[in-house]
């Protein structure tokens, strides 16, 4: 599989898990810093999966990972929060 697809696959899924958990802390503060930290650790964990290149840095990571994740989060937030 592409790494492209790869990441943006992980985090989509990670985002979800995230929306879902956030719904449990109870303070909108707290939700955000959840999905930071899962943010943060599947960022970490995909760098195991993705080939290293050099031309791959932090604008690659953010258009291809953090962007789809934030987006997927805040779906799932707001869906879960309204149940």
């Amino acid at each position: 599989m592409d790494d492209d697809k790869l990441l943006t696959s992980v985090h989509a899924l990670s985002g979800a898990v995230a929306g879902y958990l956030s719904n449990f802390t109870g303070q909108p503060t707290h939700a955000l810093g959840v999905a930071i930290a899962v943010l943060l650790v599947t960022g970490n964990a995909a760098k195991i999966f993705v080939s290293e290149d050099e031309e791959r840095g932090l604008k690659w990571w953010i258009s291809n990972g953090a962007v789809p994740f934030i987006l997927i989060w805040a779906v799932f937030s707001v869906f879960f929060y309204n149940l």
